[in-house]
């Protein structure tokens, strides 16, 4: 939906908030929650494809994002705990 649309369907709103006729708000008021809806939508599959674009490279180079844990002061070892 265009963005000017969205506009004076926004500006449309507030002139019969102005107003008393509690139908006409309560319709535009609908419509309008509608087209944010519709954005909301839109935004959550652009992330969506974008997270599956990251996922899709991450898995063509299964080392990225990994790091190299050679340098890291970490130990594996062994334990036993003994009761006092």
């Amino acid at each position: 939906m265009n963005s000017k649309i969205k506009y004076l369907k926004m500006k449309k709103l507030r002139e019969l908030i102005a107003g008393d006729d509690i139908d006409a708000i309560k319709a535009k008021s609908d419509e309008l929650s509608n087209v944010i809806q519709e954005i909301g939508a839109k935004i959550y599959q652009q992330a969506q494809a974008e997270a599956q674009a990251q996922q899709q490279q991450a898995g063509a180079d299964p080392n990225a994002g990994a790091g190299d844990n050679s340098d890291d002061d970490t130990i594996d070892a062994d334990y036993e705990v003994k009761d006092d």
